[in-house]
């Protein structure tokens, strides 16, 4: 693994889960070892071959060959007849997040302006949204620390994950929309950039993005990997595209054993247990210095409750629990969005309810004739929960399919 940190082997020990994924098998087979143990290795395991006659062997070799000829088909074709209407929701979507508007050309393979400048060291991270870019931070920090000339390439499909990505990286990464997943597009991604490897991040897996790198020789690992019981069976119904799919990766990093066992039923390979990436992030003193200012705007002495980072329909349903509950005396509630253009909608829904929840920013101060606050740079992040007494995460109380109940 000497290319992906560009030091000797026989260097520093290297612990934690980041490292556990940078030491990931069939990345070690093809750039050396550093020698960091993993939690577990967990191979396929062996069959006995099946004995058919030559009739039967012929016929089984062919059934699923064109199953997956016609599912990949099928599949490709529902992209080229949504390709007129891609555009449009691009810029649809750009009415509340203008970011969608912007390099409109790389969503179809066409690079130019700061992406086009990466040199020919390149290493490929997709995070698909916010959540998995934060999740990435601890990886993409070891990488960039150890070896600084090398390109880290970030891509993304949401606006507010290239947020995230710019705020926590900055220039030290190059980033970029991922093309969406049709041939002609995910080629030019690859032919434009040339990545060593490739690092998908939880659950992202594209057919047509997947087939063209294996075409290419280039190592596909999917990382941080999870997958619900839910997920499983709806891969399992469209078996002839998935398991095609997840047999093209080169290795996979999983959370949980579970999900081992789930992704190895869809044909999975080299299967790494690692854990969870987000364990190995660490709360810089600038958050704690934060949550010290934000308890200080509260009231050092008031028992205050963030509902920090909620979703769309999640506010309604936690003031309706909260009408029903009885809360101390002077008790201090401050919700904040996840999104920042769901503000003013949240702001209409306390209006609409005639809850008296006055906006404040970080650095204002709360009367104490305020039951309530709504800020989302109150409520956000690991700074505004530490200013509380007890924090309710987003996504607590309403599924919204990314993300298994309870994480």
């Amino acid at each position: 693994m000497t290319w992906f940190l560009g030091y000797d082997p026989g260097g520093r020990a290297r612990h934690g889960v980041a490292a556990a994924v940078i030491d990931m098998p069939p990345l070690t087979a093809r750039f050396g070892s550093i020698g960091t143990p993993v939690t577990s290795v967990m191979p396929a395991p062996r069959q006995r071959p099946k004995r058919f006659s030559p009739r039967q062997a012929r016929i089984c070799a062919a059934s699923p060959v064109a199953e997956r000829m016609i599912a990949r088909f099928a599949y490709t074709l529902l992209w080229w007849l949504a390709l007129p209407f891609l555009p449009v929701r691009l810029w649809w979507r750009g009415r509340r997040e203008p970011l969608y508007r912007s390099r409109i050309g790389e969503r179809f393979g066409r690079y130019a302006g700061a992406a086009c400048a990466v040199g020919n060291d390149v290493l490929w991270i997709h995070a698909v949204s916010v959540g998995e870019t934060r999740a990435v931070a601890p990886l993409i920090e070891r990488l960039v620390r150890e070896n600084p000339r090398r390109t880290i390439l970030l891509t993304h499909m949401t606006a507010t994950g290239r947020e995230a990505g710019r705020a926590l990286f900055g220039n030290r990464v190059a980033q970029a929309w991922l093309p969406y997943d049709i041939p002609f597009a995910v080629r030019r991604f690859l032919t434009h950039f040339h990545p060593r490897a490739g690092l998908l991040v939880e659950t992202e897996l594209w057919p047509n993005l997947t087939a063209a790198a294996s075409r290419s020789g280039m190592p596909l690992l999917l990382i941080n990997a999870r997958l619900s019981e839910r997920s499983a069976r709806g891969y399992s119904r469209i078996a002839p595209l998935a398991r095609p799919l997840v047999r093209a990766l080169a290795g996979v990093a999983a959370q949980t054993p579970e999900d081992a066992d789930r992704l190895r039923a869809l044909g999975a390979r080299e299967i790494v247990v690692t854990g969870n990436l987000k364990f190995d992030v660490g709360i810089p003193s600038a958050m704690h210095d934060r949550g010290r200012v934000l308890r200080g705007n509260f009231g050092i002495d008031r028992r205050v409750l963030v509902l920090a980072s909620t979703r769309d329909g999640e506010e309604a349903l936690l003031l309706d629990a909260l009408a029903r509950a009885t809360l101390p005396s002077g008790a201090l509630v401050v919700i904040g969005p996840r999104h920042p253009q769901r503000f003013d909608t949240v702001a209409a829904l306390l209006t609409e309810r005639r809850a008296a929840f006055p906006r404040r920013t970080a650095s204002s101060a709360v009367t104490a004739d305020n039951d309530g606050v709504l800020g989302a740079s109150l409520a956000g992040g690991v700074g505004g929960c530490s200013g509380a007494g007890v924090a309710l995460g987003g996504r607590c109380c309403r599924s919204t399919g990314e993300q298994r109940k309870g994480r």
